[in-house]
């Protein structure tokens, strides 16, 4: 039996805190298998966004970012016009 959920990834940037720490970020979307008659249906899940070394990264807008890191959060921005 497959998998009723894939993990996709969407796309990757890089952020930068202001004390000049860079962080690579990398955002992926669950798809859920929904399954049809006529085939698979694959809908789009929830999206998250995480660094490169696993650490939770949360959107406060667009080019804004919170990584979380252990107790605290660090700031950090990106002026890549892509990112979301």
């Amino acid at each position: 039996m497959s998998s009723r959920r894939e993990e996709r990834h969407i796309r990757s940037f890089t952020a930068v805190s202001q004390e000049g720490e860079t962080f690579d970020i990398n955002e992926s979307q669950t798809f859920i298998n929904a399954g049809s008659h006529s085939g698979v249906d694959w809908l789009p899940g929830m999206k998250r966004m995480q660094t490169s070394k696993g650490k939770a990264v949360n959107r406060l807008d667009q080019g804004k970012y919170q990584v979380v890191r252990g107790p605290g959060k660090i700031d950090v921005t990106s002026d890549d016009p892509t990112t979301p």
